[in-house]
């Protein structure tokens, strides 16, 4: 699909709401080395992103996600429920039915607010300080991890011409979502047990075969821990149908990266080493690896 056209709807919702100014505002900036790193829940693309923001010389780290968290616990609301409240909304608005004010993000453009926030970042200009941005040595580079921001970054490669992005895409099997799951709700033997348990040959991917094996497990409120995950996983999909319907762009699509990882059944030391043997490999980086 040509350039223009696969980024026209992102192009046309921000210029409705932030102006016609909007994206030549975005060509300002400087072209600070920016690592973006993409991926679902529990793949551990946070943990990835912390690693490699502390791994070289100058790090800066920026969680999208964090930013969701916020407004909804503003709103004393869970990130799953924020999530198909929004998912609601725009679902309404593409079939041209009535929205439910009601819903407590009615009037809120949050996706189109958090997106435009992290173009600003990835541009770096997005501190009020410009001053103290100019000041800042160009060899510290950016790590931001959420859903999105390597697709939003290929739009700026793609349209904006922007230099010193490297995409990566995180990624695991359902089984190991499900086991890193149960470690963060319930403890690490919990973890121990479902990794005996759930059989390697399961469709990992198939959310019903793994949970399937997970209600079985003879731990504590197992019940409520299997529906928390399900929540968790359709949460995953509520986000991506919302980007999908909004913008017309999938960030599951791997041709928006530079590099995928797969982090099933390995720790996050490997996993780490995985990503920085290829951002080392790169003939155009060449950054300085801190003293331990």
């Amino acid at each position: 699909m040509d350039g223009s056209k696969k980024f026209s709807s992102l192009i046309n919702i921000f210029s409705k709401y932030f102006g016609e100014s909007s994206i030549s505002q975005l060509k300002t900036g400087c072209n600070r080395p920016t690592i973006l790193i993409a991926g679902n829940q529990l793949t551990g693309k946070s943990t990835m992103a912390k690693k490699l923001a502390n791994h070289y010389v100058g790090g800066e780290f920026y969680s999208v996600g964090m930013m969701f968290r916020e407004l909804a616990a503003s709103l004393n609301i869970s990130v799953g429920e924020q999530s198909r409240l929004l998912l609601e909304l725009e679902l309404a608005e593409q079939q041209n039915l009535p929205p439910n004010k009601s819903n407590p993000l009615y009037g809120k453009k949050v996706d189109v607010e958090i997106d435009y926030r992290t173009l600003k970042i990835i541009q770096n200009n997005n501190n009020n300080n410009q001053q103290q941005q100019q000041n800042k040595s160009i060899d510290n580079y950016y790590v931001i991890e959420g859903r999105q921001p390597a697709l939003l970054g290929t739009y700026l490669k793609e349209e904006l011409n922007r230099e010193n992005l490297i995409r990566i895409y995180v990624e695991c099997s359902v089984r190991e979502k499900s086991i890193r799951f149960l470690e963060r709700e319930i403890g690490k033997q919990a973890a121990e047990i479902a990794e005996k348990s759930i059989p390697h040959d399961t469709n990992l991917n198939d959310l019903s075969s793994v949970t399937e094996y997970i209600s079985k497990l003879n731990l504590p409120n197992i019940s409520d821990v299997v529906n928390k995950f399900k929540e968790n996983q359709n949460r995953d999909l509520n986000d991506r149908n919302r980007y999908i319907n909004q913008y017309g762009l999938d960030y599951e699509d791997k041709s928006f990266y530079d590099f995928v990882v797969d982090t099933s059944n390995a720790t996050s030391d490997i996993n780490l080493r995985k990503v920085t043997n290829y951002i080392d490999s790169l003939p155009n980086y060449k950054f300085e690896i801190k003293q331990r």
